[in-house]
């Protein structure tokens, strides 16, 4: 009876000892088969670049409806902006703002200036109104008490200037101009007389000055070389 009971319990023992050993292969297998492991991760997130540019022009006191002296007297006085002889006007000037994440490009012109009606008897040009262009206050060469016509080449011969992503347009100064014009109070007799037909005329004469600045974006650009 013993002997039944001892062989009963052999297949108990054989099968908790490959049990055991099964334990063991596993515990030495994990050890043997560690590895060096790094992980990264790629990706990214982003925004639309910022334009954030901003253009102020200055035509409102180009011309005026009222004129005064240098001793405060008002010398003229009309219900809409006017030019007569005696008078002037300085303005026309821009400011450009924003440091834009693209590259870009200013430019100004004059498109759509004119001058209508100044002629006298015999249909003779006259412009007694003389027009001066500065850069930084002082006159450009070209355009220093100059007619209508020359101011107009002058400052659509500016062209444009292209500058890098992250530009600080405010601290640019290529395009820091200014428009002035004068009429002066006599020229003498025959200017008078000039003066006065013009004043005379049935339609009187007239200028509309037109002074656009554009800032756009661009894909590549030549720097402005210092």
């Amino acid at each position: 009876m013993e002997k039944q009971t001892a062989k009963r319990k052999w297949p108990v023992r054989l099968v908790m000892i490959a049990l055991l050993c099964a334990i063991l292969s596993t515990c030495l297998l994990s050890g043997v088969m560690a590895k060096y492991l790094t992980v990264g991760n790629g990706g990214g997130s982003g925004r639309v670049a910022k334009w954030g540019v901003a253009v102020a022009v200055g035509t409102d006191e180009l011309f005026k409806p009222e004129y005064k002296n240098v001793g405060d007297d008002t010398i003229v006085l009309a219900l809409n902006n006017v030019l007569a002889p005696g008078t002037s006007g300085t303005s026309a000037s821009f400011t450009v703002s924003g440091t834009p994440e693209v590259a870009c490009r200013v430019s100004i012109d004059a498109t759509g200036s004119s001058i209508t009606g100044w002629t006298v008897a015999g249909a003779a040009v006259y412009e007694p109104v003389l027009w001066t262009l500065k850069k930084g206050g002082t006159p450009v060469v070209a355009a220093d008490g100059v007619d209508f016509a020359t101011l107009l080449t002058a400052i659509n011969a500016v062209g444009s200037a292209e500058y890098a992503a992250g530009t600080d347009l405010s601290a640019v100064t290529d395009f820091n101009y200014t428009v002035e014009w004068a009429w002066a109070f006599s020229s003498g007799a025959a200017g008078d007389a000039n003066d006065t037909y013009l004043a005379d005329k049935g339609t009187a004469p007239s200028v509309t000055f037109v002074f656009k600045i554009t800032i756009e974006q661009i894909n590549s650009f030549t720097p402005v070389v210092p």
